[in-house]
């Protein structure tokens, strides 16, 4: 009736405390697994770098051995991507800063004539957008080395990574020869460029080719492709 009273309930809690170490136990092992997996791949993916270099170095064609460097680079860069993936402890966020240094690096060894100069915001993005990011700056750098300065010539090379609002901008640009007058980036014969075209495509962006006084490649895409800034 009006009395003040404590009421104490007291339940036994041991079978769900059991099934939240079972679910931790099991959540420990999944990780374990993807890590292990992560690294399973990675080594196949190195394996594969090696067996390609190796009948690029027996081939008397320079077309193929072109071929198979080529080929080297674009599986280089998603063997970084697991490198990554498996030194962070993640599964499915990559810090594109660490993984776009690793593909750079790697790339700009191959020419000693080219200074290169680099701007890379840290932004964390989804392992899938990363490894279309990464082929992509495969593909643009190796035609800088290729075609922007011709006879050893040396050259600048700028690239970079930034958010804008809600897009990502990505821009590698150089002071070499630049553009045939008549470039069409639906006409060229370029395997390259027209991988980059799909993969931009992929990541619903748009691409812009600037010549001038060298060559600009402009990309944007969305960060709703499942990209964001690191809380």
């Amino acid at each position: 009736d009006n009395d003040r009273v404590i009421q104490c309930n007291i339940r036994d809690i041991t079978d769900r405390i059991k099934q939240d170490n079972i679910l931790k136990d099991e959540a420990t092992k999944k990780e374990d697994l993807l890590k292990e997996l992560q690294h399973r791949i990675k080594n196949s993916f190195n394996m594969i770098t090696s067996l390609i270099h190796i009948r690029a170095s027996v081939s008397h064609s320079e077309e193929t051995k072109n071929t198979l460097d080529d080929l080297t680079l674009r599986v280089k860069s998603i063997s970084d991507l697991y490198s990554v993936l498996y030194e962070t402890d993640s599964f499915n966020e990559v810090r594109l800063i660490s993984y776009c240094n690793k593909v750079i690096n790697t790339m700009v060894n191959l020419s000693k004539n080219i200074t290169l100069t680099k701007n890379i915001e840290d932004i964390t993005a989804l392992s899938t957008s990363a490894a279309t990011i990464g082929m992509i700056l495969v593909e643009l750098i190796s035609n800088v080395i290729k075609y922007a300065f011709p006879d050893s010539a040396k050259g600048i090379m700028n690239i970079g990574l930034k958010q804008i609002n809600s897009q990502m901008e990505l821009i590698v640009e150089d002071n070499g020869v630049g553009l045939p007058e008549d470039f069409d980036i639906n006409s060229i014969k370029s395997i390259g460029l027209h991988l980059v075209n799909l993969m931009v495509s992929q990541l619903d962006g748009t691409i812009q080719f600037i010549s001038g006084e060298g060559t600009k490649i402009l990309i944007k895409f969305p960060l709703s492709k499942g990209n964001e800034l690191p809380s």
